[in-house]
């Protein structure tokens, strides 16, 4: 979840499993409270930038539409518990703290009391909970926005200066484009 309070150094919050030197993500595995839950917070550049380019994982970028005091309280909640993790950690889990439902539950995101559906489950599915509730660019279907969300490696470089602007640039082109 990246936050974009206008001052160009947009801020990302990465809910991830945190694994030992010898071991490898499994969903299977990730259920037994087998790897540490950590939050990655950092600039766009680099958490988006490494699995854009480096990783060459897909990533959607879907900037959504709420009111600004939202945001802020989104952003509070999510360092509350960041806090709270350096205190009492806690575990990853596939089906209860992952990387979608541990956001939705820090933001408060109503839909997390239907943690069972698979939208929530499947971080793959997390855009489809979004533009139910409406967050998303309007005037467009999903699949129309997924598309344009997509960030291909060879259009956004983790070495531009502008990275947070080109990704914002490349979503707002390929929705128009898309038309």
């Amino acid at each position: 979840m990246s936050f974009d309070f206008g001052d160009n150094d947009p801020v990302v919050f990465s809910v991830e499993a945190r694994m030992r030197p010898d071991q490898s993500y499994h969903p299977l595995t990730g259920a037994l409270d087998n790897y540490h839950l950590i939050y990655v917070v950092a600039d766009e550049q680099d958490v988006i930038g490494v699995r854009v380019n480096k990783r060459l994982e897909d990533v959607f970028f879907m900037p959504i539409i709420v009111p600004k005091e939202r945001i802020e309280a989104m952003f509070l909640d999510m360092a509350d518990n960041v806090n709270h993790l350096a205190i009492s950690p806690d575990f990853y889990n596939t089906f209860t703290s992952n990387c979608t439902n541990s956001i939705m539950k820090d933001t408060k995101v109503p839909a997390w009391q239907y943690y069972l559906d698979p939208r929530i489950i499947l971080p793959g599915y997390s855009d489809r909970i979004a533009y139910e509730y409406g967050v998303l660019q309007k005037g467009y279907t999903r699949e129309a926005i997924r598309r344009a969300a997509y960030l291909e490696p060879d259009a956004v470089r983790a070495a531009d200066p502008n990275f947070s602007f080109a990704i914002r640039a490349n979503y707002y082109q390929q929705l128009s484009d898309g038309e």
